[in-house]
């Protein structure tokens, strides 16, 4: 991982400032614990981990100059309406990744306010479909 970020900062001119969580690459203790584990050697998964992945990923979309037509952009324009699910549960970064992949009102989805089945209100994004 951490020669992935140093090859990404040196070729793409708009990644000089490409950083990776360290705890990604530390000591590859990833890639060695999930080929080859050990006893008394263990891997320690923080609580923002996956805040932290999602932030590194939009992070490195960003950096694509050209997003047309890609399976990203079918999901996030709404067209897989389960996988788009999957995808926003608890991803802080969604806004970033949807101004990333050129949505225009990114930044003024107005929520929409849905009837639960027991009366209780529940805020939900709304999406424009195209």
């Amino acid at each position: 991982m951490s020669k992935l970020v140093r090859m990404v900062s040196n070729k793409v001119p708009k990644a000089k400032d490409l950083t990776v969580p360290n705890y990604f690459y530390y000591d590859q203790r990833y890639l060695m614990l999930s080929r080859y584990p050990k006893s008394h050697k263990g891997l320690g998964i923080p609580v923002t981990f996956l805040h932290d992945l999602d932030a590194s990923f939009c992070r490195v979309v960003a950096l694509v100059p050209f997003q047309h037509n890609t399976e990203l952009k079918a999901v996030l324009r709404g067209r897989s309406p389960r996988t788009q699910d999957i995808l926003r549960r608890g991803n802080k970064s969604m806004r970033d990744l949807r101004k990333s992949q050129g949505d225009p009102d990114s930044s003024r989805r107005a929520p929409l306010v849905v009837e639960d089945t027991v009366n209780q209100t529940r805020k939900v994004n709304r999406l424009k479909r195209p």
